[in-house]
């Protein structure tokens, strides 16, 4: 959606940090399970809440970066700020997640 050009008068304004949240938060848990759950870099799967973060923080930078480039977008501190936010959110609450279920031992 970020490279689709969009006039400026749609804009959602503060509204749109919410929906930032919430998709870098989908990306991350998504993110994280697809690093849990590969065989080919040990790295990954050993330390995938560090992974997850650098990953879809730098998504998230890089996206705002790229929209300097399309017409009627902008780029937005404040969008980078709710991506990692979002990203954050979600690792935290996964981390946080396990280590409750590995306490309480459910199974």
């Amino acid at each position: 959606m970020s490279s689709i050009s969009q006039p400026y008068y749609l804009k959602l304004n503060s509204l749109d940090k919410f929906f930032h949240f919430g998709a870098y938060a989908l990306l991350s848990v998504i993110l994280y399970f697809v690093l849990v759950n590969q065989d080919k870099v040990s790295l990954l799967k050993i330390y995938p809440v560090f992974f997850t973060f650098l990953f879809a923080t730098s998504f998230g930078i890089l996206n705002e970066l790229h929209q300097l480039f399309i017409p009627y977008r902008t780029f937005n501190k404040l969008d980078i700020f709710a991506n990692t936010l979002g990203t954050f959110a979600a690792v935290m609450t996964i981390k946080f997640g396990t280590l409750i279920l590995k306490f309480v031992k459910i199974n």
